[in-house]
């Protein structure tokens, strides 16, 4: 399956289990070609994921952000 596939089934239940989605999300991260995909992804999806996951989103942004810092800092400053 490819990765933005996966990454847009973990926001569908009756695909992956909301209790995956978080892991599912962290494995597209963890993989150098998923890492943009990822970033790009918890952005777009980033109030969907918090209002679901709350503090847990923090863990996926601190991976796939790590090489991103610039548009972390920037992404940071408009919440």
């Amino acid at each position: 399956m490819d990765s933005v596939r996966l990454l847009t089934y973990s926001l569908d239940e009756a695909k992956i289990r909301s209790q995956d989605s978080v892991a599912v999300i962290n494995s597209v991260a963890h993989n150098p070609e998923g890492r943009l995909l990822a970033w790009n992804f918890v952005q777009h999806n980033y109030n969907e994921l918090y209002d679901r996951y709350s503090y847990s989103v923090i863990n996926i942004l601190y991976f796939c952000c790590f090489s991103y810092v610039k548009w972390t800092h920037d992404f940071w400053a408009i919440f």
